[in-house]
């Protein structure tokens, strides 16, 4: 890899916030909204009035406790507790569709479904399809219907049935899917409490992969991993041709540690050792002609991705790579994360459900009340930060006026901010168009990128 050396990897392997949405700060400016009534129909109505919206749904139930994992998760395959869950996400966005007013529900596009989980394909085929029924009825009910480019993506087990599930989601629009295979060496999957056959994990890509648009998963840091057998893993991978892979690392969160060591061995590689899986993992992929979309993120040219990439239409939020630019997310089920569109809306808004598993169902099923516990509104300052960080995880620059933008809230000059990345050969400096490029070196390091262009006020 040109440029690389472990250094720079070490030097830059640093906790650091998130850059996929905003507010990067840690305090939301209404951080308790479960009373306020009035603030949750704001916040409702925000979401509504964007001519473009998508859903997100979290479905956090799992077969089994994987224990490098650190979502939102609920261990149980009971089919009661299924459908009883099922009926809480419908009944909560009867909840919000009853509070939005009238004028706000004119015409409007619904862009996306994304399922997230936990292990959505817990769900029978069925089930998932009579919801996703029901959820396309109640908004077209308000005038939302799917646009032409409309898509859903679903989250799933390879482990477990899967092509069932795509078959039945695509009956109602052109459907995609995102696996989890962690790695494919049974010593290191076996040790975090994750039991699969590679064969079997194989042979399900290349079913999906005639019919269906395939993204993977990897994890690199686990404990038992060296990048001879992360790589050779890979290679299979690749060799089933599929569509785009995503390289993550391992985050150990607080909240799971006792589970971590409670099962296997809990000693994750240091840093060196994952810089060198990831810059093997990195120039394979770049060899067999996958494209970096950001840092970890590969996708075949022809995807539509790529397209969006070379459109500039491509956008980061929490759930990935999309290719729609702005709308607004709709969140459904625990811990679910909603924004609004700050280009179309009035009132700009990220707003997160009841993380509780117990606690959401009772504030949906018996108090039938929306069941928000947190969200803030987007201040100048998120906006360009927000800009900031979409110029950086999608476009590989930051135009003169973005930067005059920062510069004029921030006080901080932009090459005091630069100077260092730019020694690093993480970024270069366009004199012709007053730009910042990120380079080929920096896209492995965009979280470090946007957390060097932070707004001080917000750290």
């Amino acid at each position: 890899m040109s440029g690389f050396s472990k250094s720079i990897f070490t030097k830059y392997s640093r906790p650091g916030g998130r850059y996929s949405f905003s507010p990067a700060t840690k305090s939301w400016n209404c951080a308790d909204i479960r009373a306020k009534i009035e603030t949750q129909k704001q916040i409702i109505n925000s979401m509504f009035s964007a001519t473009k919206v998508g859903i997100y749904i979290h479905l956090p139930f799992c077969p089994r406790l994987c224990t490098f994992c650190g979502c939102n998760i609920r261990v149980s395959q009971n089919n009661e507790e299924l459908k009883l869950y099922l009926s809480a996400l419908s009944k909560q966005l009867d909840l919000y569709l009853n509070h939005v007013n009238s004028q706000t529900l004119e015409q409007k596009s619904l862009e996306c479904i994304y399922f997230g989980g936990g292990t959505p394909n817990v769900f029978s085929p069925e089930q998932l399809g009579q919801f996703t029924q029901q959820v396309l009825q109640k908004m077209a009910d308000k005038n939302i219907s799917p646009s032409q480019d409309f898509e859903i993506t679903l989250e799933a087990d390879p482990r477990l049935d899967v092509k069932d599930h795509l078959d039945q989601l695509s009956l109602f629009g052109k459907t995609k899917i995102s696996i989890g295979i962690q790695d494919l060496n049974t010593k290191v999957t076996n040790n975090i409490n994750r039991i699969q056959r590679p064969e079997h994990i194989l042979k399900t890509i290349e079913e999906i992969n005639k019919n269906y648009e395939l993204h993977a998963d990897l994890v690199y840091g686990l404990a038992h991993q060296d990048k001879d057998s992360f790589v050779s893993g890979l290679k299979e991978v690749i060799s089933t041709k599929i569509c785009g892979i995503s390289l993550y690392p391992l985050v150990p969160v607080p909240w799971q540690q006792k589970a971590q060591k409670a099962f296997g061995e809990n000693s994750n590689i240091d840093a060196e050792k994952k810089a060198e899986i990831y810059f093997a993992s990195a120039e394979l992929l770049k060899n067999e002609s996958y494209f970096q979309l950001g840092f970890g993120h590969y996708t075949k040219k022809e995807s539509k991705l790529f397209q969006s990439f070379s459109n500039q239409t491509l956008f980061r939020s929490p759930m990935g790579y999309h290719k729609s630019l702005h709308y607004t997310l709709i969140p459904l089920g625990v811990s679910s994360i909603g924004k609004t569109d700050y280009k179309s809306s009035e009132q700009s808004w990220l707003v997160q459900s009841e993380k509780v598993y117990e606690k959401y169902m009772h504030s949906v099923l018996a108090l039938e009340e929306v069941p928000f516990i947190r969200a803030h509104e987007l201040e100048i300052r998120d906006k360009i930060q927000n800009e900031v960080n979409i110029l950086i995880s999608t476009r590989n620059e930051i135009d003169k006026q973005t930067l005059k933008n920062l510069e004029d809230i921030d006080q901080t000059p932009t090459d005091q901010r630069v100077k260092g990345l730019i020694i690093d050969g993480l970024l270069s400096f366009d004199t012709t168009n007053s730009s910042v490029i990120i380079t080929e070196l920096g896209r492995h390091f965009l979280k470090d990128i946007c957390h060097s262009f932070q707004i001080q006020s917000i750290l």
